[in-house]
This record gives C-alpha cells, structure tokens and sequence, in this order.
C-alpha cells in the first residue's frame, strides 16, 4: 500500500463545514509536536491523544517516528500513558490498507496502537472504535481516570467512560484530521507537515487550498468551536 484512494468521506463532511465554518479551524496551530503541551493538556481534563501519521509524527509512508519529534513523543507517552494514545492514518489502518498489515507494522514501530477502522476520516463513526482501543481505567470518585499500566485495561475494572470532548486529535490535515476531530467534539491542535518527500500530488494540492481557507476564514472573524478544555485563541 504506497498511497491513498480517494476520499468521498472528506466530500460527504464538506457541507457541515460550509454550514458551519468553524470546524475548519484548529484550537491550536503549532509547528509540530513539540509545541503541544501535553501536560497542561491533561491539567484541563483531557484524557487521551489521537494523533494523525503522515506528517504529524512520521514522514509520509514511514514506519518510523520522525527523529526530532521523538522527545515529544515520549512526553506524551509519559503523560497519558501508552494505553491513552492511539493514531489514526487515512493510509495505514484505512480501506487502504488491506489486512490492515502497513497498521499492524507501524504498530508494532511505534510502540502504541494504530487503529484498524477501514473507513477514513473526518468520518465520525470511527469514534467508537477509538474508545475501543484505547486502554484507560475507570474515573475513580473526585479524580481523573489515567491509562493503564502496559497499555492494556486493568484486571477486575469496569470498561472506561471516555466522551470526545476528553480527548485532543493532533494532525495536520484540516478537512481530516482537525474537521474530524471538531465535528466529534475534542481538543484539535493543527501541525504543519514536515515533509513533502513521497507526498503524493492530490493531497499536497488539497493542503494548498486548506491553507487558503483558513487564512480566509480568519480574515473573515471565524473561531475554532469553543471548548472548555482549551482556552480560545489569542
């Protein structure tokens, strides 16, 4: 699997945001993951990262994390736990991706799941198999629910409640991964890609016209949704 087919998902999802501007634009724009605080993120109630693949936290059709964003990585691993991230790939995982075998590879790299949802984002019906791999306990009485040790769910504990609105989506993709991650209700932080190596010529000519729109809609006065994990932007 080098590429990706085409997105109908992404089309079906475009009428909502010309109803609604707003699900274009990301709570937070930063170069990479590195600008995320993934620590505040968590203070605010936040419970668990999805992060997007392809150039969001590896070069595009890599199966290895990009090196610098490593420590990133990391941090957010030691925040949430490795059973409170979970990434999601319109390649990898995707009706792309037959026997989900690039997902299982990348997996098996990067060191927590890569979701199997054979459909493709801004898709929100992926939702339910998110909550599903992700390994949290319970919220405990007056506290906050953590991952799990090892990533897997505790032994003798109930499943875990998670709602959207407890979870950040981190990509770079707007009609994707922040239109995805707004329509469902999380925290959305927009990277930029790092790499335009083996990027293909569709999705490097869709992210010219993203790029576009949200510096219109800006222009024009929109916000991103409001959230009250995450404080509106200045």
């Amino acid at each position: 699997m080098r590429g990706q087919s085409w997105n109908g998902v992404a089309l079906r999802y475009l009428w909502r945001v010309i109803r609604r501007p707003s699900l274009a634009l990301a709570h937070q724009e930063v170069r990479d993951a590195r600008g995320v605080d993934f620590a505040a993120l968590r203070r605010a109630g936040v419970r668990a990262v999805v992060f997007d693949l392809d150039n969001t936290l590896v070069a595009p059709y890599s199966t290895t994390i990009h090196p610098p964003l490593l420590p990133a990585v990391e941090r957010c691993r030691e925040v949430f736990g490795d059973g409170g991230v979970v990434a999601i790939s319109n390649s990898a995982g995707s009706c792309d991706d037959v026997g989900c075998r690039k997902a299982t590879e990348l997996e098996a790299s990067l060191g927590f799941p890569v979701l199997c949802h054979g459909s493709k984002k801004p898709d929100a019906a992926i939702w339910e198999s998110v909550r599903a791999r992700l390994s949290l306990t319970p919220v405990p009485a007056g506290g906050a629910a953590v991952a799990s040790a090892g990533g897997g769910p505790a032994r003798g504990r109930r499943p875990h409640s998670l709602c959207p609105d407890q979870v950040v989506c981190v990509g770079d993709r707007v009609f994707t991964d922040v239109v995805f991650g707004n329509v469902l209700g999380m925290v959305t932080v927009r990277t930029q890609a790092f790499s335009l190596k083996n990027d293909n010529k569709p999705a490097a000519m869709v992210r010219s016209i993203e790029q576009r729109l949200v510096a219109l809609l800006r222009k024009l006065g929109f916000r991103p949704p409001p959230h009250n994990r995450h404080p509106p932007p200045v």
